[in-house]
């Protein structure tokens, strides 16, 4: 700490030091630098009494610089500061320098004869300076190489941007009304976008602040009223409607949507006497009187079931045992579009007549159940009645096999004959058919096996030929495809087992083991590949995409990257009817077939504004005279983040019921109005209202007699008068308090 010794120098650890304000250059910016002491101001290790300067020259070392990238706060070696950011904490005059690392620093500053410690205590325009005290690492004051202490002060303007920026934000709001013709609008919004980002990216002078003020008055003054019609506005779009007979249709449910404040209606009544499609004109009047008229269709139905309208008859149906009843043929007629069914299904599996249900579907999924008899009879021969089995039968070559041992067993009076003479030439398993004649001359035809044998080896009897085959490496080779064809009931096997754990040409031996045990052996080519597909060597990535409600993504944005000749499809569609992130399955095909399913993420967005998902209902309120309303309570609910406003003042200066529009502004910034009623009463009594003056009044003096009293009553009559006044004014008091 600086103390003042009594020759007004100050002590600094023991020693003397003198300093004086100079001035250097840091890059472009001139800068004062040295120590001035304010009387009476004291900041962090400096304690100021005096106003004195002490002189000692200092011209480098300093370890601060300007802030020359701050452009709207520093300029020129100026720095400059809106009271408008002030208000908002948005400025910290020790952003203004750039200090070496580890370095802090205080400031103080100086405007006209006060000092303030903190920028927030700014509250005037105009020329200042702004002073740093610069401390080192280990906080004490930072002194320079030659010795003197560091200290950098800089000049600095104030400003105050809030009017203007106030006006800009009326003005904005002002324009954004639908009301303003599309081209005044945008010249508006435009003018005071270039105006508020001069004022975010400059630093200002008053003088250019006044310039601008009058500027944004010359931008209100451009906004022009659009000429047209609401009717020239909107084109309200019909819906078709559908109403019982007898009941009237709702022209509100016949449009999509209409501004609000219209009113629909009919132009013409519409005929719901008769069922039918019927054409109707819905007139929409618009709150400026302009008026739309939409062609719309009502259909007109009938509200019975069909089952209500129609009484089918039952019909009596034969079938067999084992078969189903067909139960259209129970029924004589059904309107088209109805389907029929039983209840419960037919039991076929025993003759007789059953009793059934069959239930009617109507179009309209109103149903009738009908009672119906269905006959059921046995239509079966002996031959249905019977499933004889064959069996099979072993002879020699050239012996002729017996037709009763090629059966099982056969109903007692049937005749057995093979249908065909069995070929006893060669050896083999033969196929044969026995027929078997009942008693009832139905007969059977028994499909059977009558197998030829040879006495030869089986080795003998055949020379089996090798087949090429291909496998998979890893995969273990089938001996059955390495040979072209061996005898029924023959096993085969490889030798010695195929090498499959490297591609190539495989050269192997299979061994075929006939029935009778004898064996052939038989050299075969086995080719070893590599199986992977192209869904194997690759691992496609997915990627996320976002897409408007209704329109379809597309995916191959989906996927980062799929090799050339492949397609990529949804593996199903995506919902885009409603907003939210939905999961999706992308199927990449290859050029060689193979597939793979990647899951990705899309997500559906709501393209609508609030103003398009809102339509906030006003609300009555009542106020008193030179009250002023709120606008929350002029309406019943609105959108949490909303803000609201009356467009206009309300006129509450005279009792009555006014008619107001409150401006919603949506989180999004977009808008609705909303016209309202505020009922203005006055809140007084009649007593508060009025204020009735006395008369004065003159008595006879010619000493005639008053009627019913006399002159010594006189008194008396003014104590009682004046007590009367008195409670008459004790009364008033009273009730004006109550009021």
């Amino acid at each position: 700490m600086f103390r003042r010794s009594k020759n007004n120098s100050y002590d600094t650890s023991q020693t003397k030091q003198r300093f004086s304000i100079k001035k250097f250059k840091f890059g472009a910016a001139s800068v004062l630098i040295g120590i001035s002491f304010f009387g009476g101001f004291t900041q962090g290790q400096f304690n100021i009494s005096t106003d004195t300067v002490f002189a000692a020259e200092v011209l480098q070392g300093s370890a601060a610089t300007l802030n020359t990238s701050i452009t709207k706060n520093m300029q020129n070696g100026n720095a400059y500061i809106d009271l408008y950011d002030v208000k908002l904490g948005k400025i910290d005059p020790l952003q203004l320098i750039v200090l070496k690392q580890g370095f802090t620093a205080k400031y103080v500053i100086k405007q006209g004869t006060q000092y303030y410690g903190d920028v927030s205590q700014l509250q005037s325009t105009g020329g200042a300076r702004v002073t740093y005290n610069i401390f080192s690492e280990d906080g004490q004051p930072h002194v320079k190489p030659d010795g003197q202490t560091d200290i950098v002060s800089v000049n600095l303007t104030v400003y105050d941007t809030t009017v203007l920026r106030k006006k800009l934000d009326d003005l904005k709001k002002k324009a954004e009304d639908p009301n303003w013709s599309e081209n005044s609008r945008n010249e508006v919004l435009e003018g005071v976008h270039t105006i508020t980002e001069d004022l975010d990216n400059n630093p200002q002078t008053e003088a250019n602040i006044n310039d601008k003020i009058i500027l944004v008055d010359e931008l209100d003054k451009k906004l022009v009223v659009d000429p047209r019609t609401d009717a020239d506005k909107n084109d309200p779009a019909g819906k078709d409607q559908t109403v019982n007979m007898g009941e009237q249709p709702d022209p509100t449910k016949s449009l999509e949507e209409v501004p609000a404040g219209s009113t629909v209606a009919y132009k013409d009544p519409v005929d719901t006497k008769t069922p039918g499609e019927k054409d109707a004109v819905v007139v929409v009047t618009y709150p400026d009187k302009s008026t739309d008229e939409v062609p719309v269709k009502v259909t007109v139905v009938d509200p019975r079931t069909d089952a209500d309208k129609n009484d089918p008859a039952g019909k009596d149906q034969t079938v067999n045992m084992g078969e189903q009843p067909d139960p259209t043929k129970s029924l004589e007629e059904v309107p088209a579009g109805s389907t029929v069914a039983y209840k419960d299904p037919v039991d076929t599996k025993t003759p007789g007549e059953k009793d059934a249900v069959v239930v009617v579907t109507y179009p309209d999924k109103s149903t009738d159940e009908v009672p119906v008899k269905v006959t059921v009879v046995d239509p079966r021969t002996d031959a249905d009645k019977n499933d004889p089995a064959g069996k099979d039968q072993t002879v020699n070559m050239g012996e002729q096999p017996d037709p009763t041992k090629s059966l099982e067993e056969v109903p007692a009076g049937s005749t057995v004959a093979y249908k065909d003479p069995v070929d006893t030439k060669t050896p083999g398993e033969k196929d044969a058919v026995v027929v078997v004649t009942y008693p009832d001359k139905s007969t059977d035809e028994v499909p059977v096996k009558v197998t030829v044998v040879d006495p030869r080896t089986d080795a003998d009897k055949n020379d089996p030929a090798g087949k090429d085959q291909t496998v998979n490496m890893g995969e273990q080779p089938d001996p059955t495809k390495s040979l072209e064809e061996v005898p029924a009931g023959s096993t085969v096997a490889y030798k010695d087992p195929v090498d499959t754990k490297t591609p190539g040409e495989k050269d192997a031996v299979v061994v075929v083991t006939y029935p009778d045990k004898s064996t052939d052996e038989v050299p075969v080519k086995v080719t070893v590949v590599d199986p992977r597909t192209d869904a194997d060597k690759n691992d496609p990535a997915g990627k996320d995409q976002t897409v408007n409600m209704g329109e379809q993504p597309d995916p191959t944005k989906s996927l980062e990257e799929v090799p050339a000749g492949s397609t990529v499809a949804y593996k199903d569609p995506v919902d885009t009817k409603t907003p939210g992130e939905k999961d999706a399955v992308v199927v990449v095909t290859y050029p060689d077939k193979s597939t793979d399913e990647v899951p990705v993420k899309v997500t559906v967005v709501d393209p609508r504004t609030d103003a398009d998902k809102n339509d906030p209902a006003g609300k009555d309120q009542t106020v008193n005279m030179g009250e002023q309303p709120d606008p929350t309570k002029s309406l019943e609910e609105v959108p949490a983040g909303s803000t609201v406003a009356y467009k206009d003042p309300v006129d509450t200066k005279t009792p009555g019921e006014k008619d107001a529009v409150v401006v919603v502004t949506y989180p999004d910034k977009s808008t609705d109005e909303v016209p309202v009623k505020v009922t203005v009463v006055d809140p007084r009594t009649d007593a508060d209202k009025n204020d009735p003056a006395g008369k004065n009044q003159q008595v006879n003096g010619k000493g005639n007699k008053l009627p019913a009293t006399g002159e010594n009553a006189t008194p008396f009559f003014n104590v009682a008068a004046l007590t009367i006044i008195s409670s008459v004014g004790l009364l008033s008091v009273s009730k004006k308090k109550e009021d």
